[in-house]
């Protein structure tokens, strides 16, 4: 199947905007929120408004009007079903979350976006991550390049990234997954504080962490807990944007000669590492890239 991605975007591009009005007049007016704050599962930390799920169902509607043989996946009806599992195929998918950063949203931390990523034969193509608090409409095509509104990725450019010492980190500590989990995660960014790096870094977003990394505004971001809709729309800015986005370690059976920058990675495995843009090139990348591996930890978790 051919398709073109530009065109394509430019048709979802509206849809997106109008999602960002409903989203940006609920975080200023607070009564919608206020009233309609659930949690998933039980989980005091992992919430959902109304928001989240009317948002997910205008943009489910417009988008099979326009493109009725691609499928979907997103957060809530993922959330709400009987697996809670990711079925993601070759098939030309939309891989949705219509608010990242709900815990923000609830609080009034502007650190809030919608994530919008189309995949093909399971790889992410197209993505959107749209802030509209900011509004900040960061988008990329595969082979097009990234931007984030009319302006192209990375925003700070020429920067070299001079060892892991001096880096700027972002993590995320996510929703409550035990103590034992945690403390591998917070021991995590200790390590890195340790090393000592210049410092860590959390917005609360995990899309809006990765956009960060493609605008040069941070080092690395690393994480576990995130999911396939989290990361779907922000790889494909970060890659476009001469960035990187890997695993924790490296995939069974993988060629020794491929670069860590180049290797594959699972949009379900739930545990994500990413680098900028830097003009030392993919070498220096992925030299940097085994050194914050060596200082991270990790515990299993589902996949997606």
């Amino acid at each position: 199947m051919s398709l073109n991605y530009e065109e394509i975007l430019s048709k979802i591009k509206p849809l997106i905007l109008e999602a960002g009005s409903k989203v940006k007049q609920a975080f200023e007016s607070r009564e919608i929120i206020d009233t309609s704050i659930e949690e998933k599962d039980s989980n005091p930390t992992d919430l959902v408004t109304q928001v989240d799920k009317s948002v997910e169902q205008y943009l489910f509607s417009s988008l099979r009007t326009l493109y009725p043989t691609f499928d979907l996946i997103g957060e809530e009806t993922v959330s709400s079903s009987e697996s809670k599992k990711v079925n993601l195929t070759d098939i030309p998918t939309w891989v949705i979350d219509p608010v990242d950063g709900t815990t923000n949203f609830v609080h009034g931390f502007p650190f809030v976006c919608i994530c919008v990523g189309l995949c093909v034969n399971k790889k992410p193509v197209l993505g959107v991550v749209y802030n509209p608090i900011y509004d900040e409409f960061y988008w990329g095509i595969e082979g097009k390049g990234s931007y984030m509104n009319d302006k192209k990725l990375p925003l700070i450019k020429n920067t070299p990234i001079k060892s892991i010492q001096k880096s700027l980190f972002i993590t995320e500590y996510g929703y409550f997954l035990g103590k034992e989990k945690l403390d591998i995660k917070v021991g995590n960014a200790k390590s890195m504080l340790s090393i000592p790096a210049h410092g860590v870094r959390s917005l609360g977003s995990c899309a809006m962490d990765m956009c960060q990394v493609a605008k040069g505004g941070a080092d690395f971001y690393f994480e576990i807990g995130i999911h396939t809709w989290d990361v779907a729309a922000a790889t494909v800015i970060i890659r476009e944007s001469g960035g990187a986005v890997v695993g924790y370690k490296r995939p069974e059976g993988l060629d020794d000669n491929v670069l860590i920058v180049d290797e594959p990675y699972d949009l379900n495995q739930r545990k994500v590492l990413c680098i900028r843009s830097t003009k030392e090139g993919k070498e220096f990348q992925s030299k940097l890239l085994e050194e914050v591996r060596k200082n991270l930890k990790e515990f299993d978790i589902e996949s997606d």
